[in-house]
């Protein structure tokens, strides 16, 4: 997994994470070497005047100990959200192979966060679908020819911390923080049958034209007769052109409110 740090002062660091993409693997092997990647890390900074201080072997037994920790949480994070009670139009979408029955299946159906991370669990579990993923971020087109810093955000007050060589200017990074175009992609079987569940940050927001007010994921499959590849091909393109359908998205504070 990729796990990004720089050095931001003599004694401070910052980190970042980048899932890596996947295709058609076990997401219950995958999620673990996924999500404890970073919990692993967190664990290690957390313990560092201990690790500073014992010996070389001891060290290393730490180190394996608390790696197996952060993965056995996850293991027992991914035993609970494969029971995780789908919903019965959900669980026929996995199986069914008819656009117009996949159609009206949608329409019933809302996601939520736990249900993306249960979902390919349960399909795996269930019907031993593979599971694939991607992201892709794109820069806004106006800023086409800028060099990006390794990574930069806007302090509470307003001004931007970065750390790189960049010729982008306070105002551009602003443009880019906010046109950012981030498309996460999700695929649920195999070359032949398969289902993609994708979103953007917009419309996880519900600020996404035209479905503005509406929180969404996208939704496409074999079912509407179109290669896989190519849909890779356009998800990962700066403007895609796919047509798609949309399912309802619950963010969590509509669901705790």
């Amino acid at each position: 997994m990729g796990i990004k740090r720089f050095q931001t002062g003599d004694n401070s660091t910052i980190q970042f994470y980048e899932a890596e993409r996947c295709y058609m693997v076990n997401p219950f092997k995958y999620y673990i070497q996924k999500y404890s990647a970073f919990a692993f890390e967190e664990s290690q900074n957390s313990h560092y005047k201990e690790l500073e201080e014992i010996s070389f072997s001891k060290k290393l037994a730490l180190l394996a100990r608390l790696k197996a920790i952060a993965e056995n949480e996850v293991r027992q994070k991914n035993l609970i959200s494969m029971n995780f009670a789908i919903q019965t139009e959900l669980a026929m979408l996995l199986t069914e192979r008819k656009k117009k029955q996949q159609q009206k299946l949608i329409k019933e159906i809302k996601f939520s966060s736990d249900i993306l991370y249960s979902l390919p669990l349960f399909a795996w579990e269930k019907y031993k679908m593979p599971y694939s993923f991607f992201a892709v971020d794109h820069m806004p087109k106006e800023l086409d020819g800028k060099k990006a810093p390794n990574y930069f955000y806007k302090n509470d007050d307003g001004n931007f911390e970065f750390n790189g060589i960049t010729d982008l200017t306070d105002v551009e990074m602003e443009i880019a923080l906010q046109k950012r175009n981030r498309v996460i992609s999700e695929f649920l079987g195999d070359e032949e049958h398969w289902l993609c569940f994708f979103r953007t940050m917009a419309g996880i927001r519900g600020t996404e034209h035209p479905h503005i007010g509406s929180p969404h994921v996208h939704f496409i499959s074999s079912a509407w007769g179109i290669n896989r590849e190519a849909i890779e091909k356009q998800l990962s393109s700066y403007r895609y052109k796919v047509n798609a359908e949309t399912i309802a998205f619950i963010p969590r504070d509509s669901i705790n409110s």
